[in-house]
């Protein structure tokens, strides 16, 4: 499987870690495994960190114009982690862009849940400050 999708703080942190290739084909299941999780939240805002360390191939920004989890009215920030290829990152700012999201780059999970923690101080109470295991 290309990405492995959880919850890192339970109906409120979405970590979605992309691994290998991503093609075309798994964007609109991706897009769907999305939505169920917002769905499945009864938070006003649930955030998004996007794991990019292991990530191979990406399929450029095409495919990902039929994302509509990006316009969810739960989604509230996106964090990028491991955004070191050039071409990953012009593709996370124009995605960002396109999707008017919040968006902010992170060297590690733990740094991307921190930004969170303080955009968001709902997330102290329910996640307080540990490493990630």
């Amino acid at each position: 499987m290309p990405y492995e999708v959880q919850w890192l703080v339970e109906g409120r942190v979405i970590l979605a870690e992309l691994i290998g290739d991503l093609s075309p084909d798994e964007m609109p299941a991706f897009n769907q495994l999305m939505h169920q999780y917002l769905d499945q939240s009864d938070a006003t805002k649930v955030h998004y960190i996007v794991d990019t360390t292991r990530i191979g191939k990406m399929t450029g920004l095409n495919p990902m114009r039929t994302f509509t989890f990006p316009k969810h009215p739960r989604m509230g920030w996106t964090v990028g982690v491991g955004i070191s290829n050039p071409a990953i990152r012009m593709i996370g700012h124009v995605a960002s862009y396109f999707f008017r999201m919040r968006a902010k780059e992170a060297n590690t999970v733990e740094e991307g849940l921190a930004f969170l923690q303080r955009m968001d101080s709902t997330l102290l109470a329910a996640c307080p400050p540990q490493p990630r295991g």
